[in-house]
């Protein structure tokens, strides 16, 4: 099953640990074969060491595959992203032809359960599969089309055939060259222009962004297509820690975060301590967040 649609993942030095999590919820979570390549800059014998660890426990196998960062010189980094964003966009290059689709997943994740769905998903003529986002300001950030539904780059399933025949992802990277100014989320937004609303809409809960549930512009009903939103929130199968403020940091008040640090506890960064819980971040979290809440509600 999973030999024909493996599961792609990027990272630089930055995400190794968090990436380890992500792996070792993979495979705690789905006990059949999987085939995993690695797409990476900047790791050493150690951080391969680690990953390795984790998928022999589970008598998997990883492949690895550096990638050259002179492909993406000069290119747009903003927020916490770094160029490590568009390494996704060199699938259908790196993977052998005879691969005619891939799962591409983010590193700061964890994969709370059974993935066969994304394994068995035709994907018919679509580009590829991905989770719509409720937020649809950038649809007029983007000036896309009004009915289209802007998608996350978390969690894509790629027809790599499509992919292939109509040079899409050297479409996204002329673009990203070409327009960064507008370019908000460089790989993201991109994806969303090129592909331009082309792609099979799956459940959110395949891709849930950790935020969502304290996401004031979001509308929700955009959810309830695919299931009970109560369902989706209390049951996520895949969570995406979204946003710059992550469960590895201190001032964290995700309502997922406790999965995290779950299974962490079983990978070989399991000794992590905070390094951001400083004077100034426990006066932050314990006295000036809540008095901010408590004004707010006056």
């Amino acid at each position: 099953m999973s030999n024909n649609r493996p599961i792609i993942f990027a990272i630089d030095k930055n995400y190794i640990q968090h990436l380890s999590v992500a792996l070792e919820s993979l495979y705690q979570n789905n006990s059949y074969e999987i085939s995993v390549f690695i797409l990476y800059s900047g790791l050493d014998n150690d951080d391969i060491c680690n990953l390795n660890f984790v998928s022999e426990k589970y008598n998997q196998s990883i492949i690895y595959n550096e990638i050259d960062m002179e492909k993406f010189k000069g290119f747009k980094e903003n927020f916490h992203f770094t160029k490590a964003m568009y390494f996704r966009l060199l699938i259908p290059d790196i993977l052998n032809e005879d691969i005619q689709s891939a799962i591409y997943i983010d590193s700061d994740v964890v994969i709370n359960g059974d993935i066969k769905y994304l394994f068995e998903l035709d994907l018919k003529d679509n580009k590829l599969a991905a989770v719509g986002n409720p937020d649809f300001s950038a649809i007029k950030r983007l000036k896309l089309k009004i009915d289209t539904v802007y998608f996350d780059s978390g969690l894509l399933v790629f027809n790599l055939d499509i992919w292939r025949k109509q040079n899409i992802h050297k479409k996204i990277i002329q673009y990203i060259k070409e327009k960064p100014q507008i370019l908000l989320y460089p790989d993201n937004d991109a994806l969303n222009i090129i592909i331009d609303g082309d792609f099979l809409e799956i459940s959110p809960k395949y891709s849930l962004q950790s935020n969502y549930i304290s996401c004031r512009d979001c509308d929700f009903k955009y959810f309830d297509k695919f299931e009970n939103l109560n369902d989706i929130f209390n049951n996520p199968i895949i969570v995406q820690y979204a946003g710059e403020i992550k469960p590895w940091h201190y001032l964290s008040n995700d309502h997922y975060k406790k999965l995290y640090w779950d299974y962490l506890k079983d990978t070989p960064y399991n000794n992590f301590s905070l390094k951001d819980k400083t004077l100034t971040n426990i006066i932050k979290k314990h006295i000036s967040h809540p008095f901010k809440k408590i004004l707010g509600k006056l």
